[in-house]
C-alpha cells in the first residue's frame, strides 16, 4: 500500500505513514470539491486488486476520510480529527470507500462523547435499571426462569436502546461494571421470587478475561442469599473465541459454585458443536434467526429439530429465542419440542414485581397447544 501511495507523491502532494495501517495524504492545492473527488477516486482505483506477498495473493481493502479547508481557515490538528471522523463514517457505511467530512459528523461525534459521559455517570450512580424477560416452560406454559436485561432511561433523551449503550460501554471499558450491577440486582430480586423461578444473566466477553468473574458471581450469591442452582450465567460464543482454554477454566469454576451455564445465541458463531462437546454446559439458547421463517421453510424446521435431538443425549436443555407468533409456538410444541421458549409472544420484559406476580400464571396458549396435540394424535 505504501508503495502504491508513494507513487502519487509529488511537489504538491505529500504522502505519509500516520501509524499502524493508516496513511495520510496532504494535497497542497485543490481547485474545488470535484477536483478532490476525482483525485481520491483515482487513488482508490489504484489500490484495488490483489498484491503478491511472498507468493500469497492478498486483496487490499481501504477506507478513507477527507476534509477540504481554505488555507486561512486551516488548523492541521482540527483537519486530522475531521478526516478521522469521515474515515469512521466510511467504515460504518461498508468499508472500501471514502467519505468527505460533513458538519453533521462533528455533531454526531460530540453527541456521542456527551452520551459516553452521561452513561459513565449513570453507571457510577447506579441509575440503570433491570427488567426481566419471561422464559416459559413448554410443558407447563408457566414462567420457569427469566433473562435479566439492562435498561437506561436518559434524563433528557428518554430510553436509550441497549443496542446503542452496550457497545458504548464496551468501547469505554465499563461493560464489566454494568454486568456486576445486573448480576447483583437479578440475584437480589430472584431471592424474593417463588423457589421454582430462576434468573439468567448475560456476562460479556470482557468479564471472562479475568478470574474476577468467579468472585463476582460468588459475591452476588453470598450477598443476596440466592441458591446457586437458581442462577444461570449466559456465555456468548464471542467470549469463547477470545481465549478458549481460560474461558473453559472459568466456566468450570463457576459450575463448581453450583450455578448453571447456558451458551447464548447458539448457531451464530463458530465451532458450535465443539463447544457442546468440550464445555460443561447445562443449556443452549437457539438464536432467533433460526425461528424467523420456520413456518414457511422446511429446512429451518429440520435444523431446529436436529439441534434439539443433538442436545438431548448430551444432557442439555434447549431454549428457543424469538418466539413472536402462536404459529411458531405451535410448530415448536408439536415438532421441535424444546424445553423452554422466550420472545415477544409472552409480552415485553417485566419489572421484578411483575415476574413475581406472573410466576404462577399459566399462559392461555397452554389450552390451545393441548388441543393441537390431541388433533395431531387423532
Amino acid at each position: 500500500v505504501a508503495e502504491r501511495l508513494g507513487a502519487i507523491a509529488k511537489q504538491d502532494i505529500t504522502v505519509s505513514r500516520f501509524g499502524g495501517d493508516e496513511f495520510m495524504i496532504f494535497f497542497d492545492r485543490v481547485e474545488d470539491e470535484s477536483h478532490l473527488t476525482s483525485q481520491l477516486d483515482e487513488i482508490f482505483a489504484g489500490l484495488q486488486g490483489e498484491v503478491d506477498v511472498a507468493g500469497h495473493g492478498l486483496r487490499i481493502q481501504a477506507s478513507g476520510g477527507a476534509v477540504l479547508s481554505r488555507v486561512k481557515d486551516t488548523d492541521v490538528d482540527a483537519m486530522i480529527v475531521k478526516a478521522d471522523l469521515a474515515l469512521y463514517k466510511a467504515k460504518e457505511l461498508g468499508k472500501n470507500s471514502w467519505r468527505l467530512f460533513e458538519a453533521s459528523m462533528d455533531a454526531a461525534f460530540r453527541n456521542r462523547q456527551l452520551m459516553k459521559a452521561d452513561l459513565r455517570t449513570a453507571v457510577e450512580g447506579k441509575s440503570l435499571r433491570v427488567v426481566y424477560q419471561p422464559i416459559v416452560a413448554m410443558s407447563t406454559m408457566r414462567i420457569a426462569s427469566c433473562e435479566a436485561l439492562c435498561r437506561w432511561d436518559h434524563p433528557d433523551l428518554g430510553p436509550i436502546s441497549p443496542s446503542i449503550f452496550i457497545p458504548l460501554a464496551e468501547e469505554m471499558g465499563i461493560i464489566s461494571e454494568i454486568s456486576t450491577f445486573v448480576l447483583q440486582a437479578a440475584c437480589a430480586e430472584c431471592a424474593k421470587w417463588p423457589d421454582q423461578t430462576s434468573v439468567s444473566v448475560n456476562l460479556s466477553a470482557k468479564d471472562f478475561r479475568s478470574r474476577d468473574v468467579i468472585q463476582k458471581v460468588r459475591d452476588a450469591l453470598a450477598g443476596t442469599g440466592l441458591a446457586a442452582s437458581r442462577l444461570e450465567i449466559e456465555v456468548t460464543e464471542t467470549a469463547l473465541l477470545d481465549d478458549k482454554s481460560l474461558t473453559r477454566q472459568y466456566i468450570e469454576e463457576l459450575k463448581q459454585l453450583g450455578v448453571r451455564i447456558a451458551l447464548d445465541d447458539f448457531g451464530t458463531g463458530y465451532s458450535s458443536l465443539s463447544y457442546l462437546h468440550k464445555l460443561p454446559l447445562d443449556k443452549i439458547k437457539i438464536d432467533r434467526s433460526f425461528l424467523m421463517d420456520v413456518t414457511q421453510n422446511p429446512r429451518s424446521l429440520e435444523l431446529l429439530k436436529g439441534i434439539v435431538n443433538l442436545s438431548r443425549p448430551l444432557g442439555l436443555s434447549v431454549t428457543v429465542e424469538g418466539v413472536e407468533t402462536f404459529e411458531q409456538l405451535k410448530i415448536l410444541a408439536l415438532q421441535v419440542k424444546p424445553d423452554l421458549v422466550q420472545g415477544f409472544l409472552f409480552g415485553s420484559a417485566l419489572s421484578a414485581s411483575g415476574i413475581e406476580t406472573m410466576s404462577n400464571t399459566v399462559w392461555p396458549f397452554a389450552k390451545d397447544i393441548r388441543t393441537a396435540k390431541k388433533a395431531v394424535r387423532r
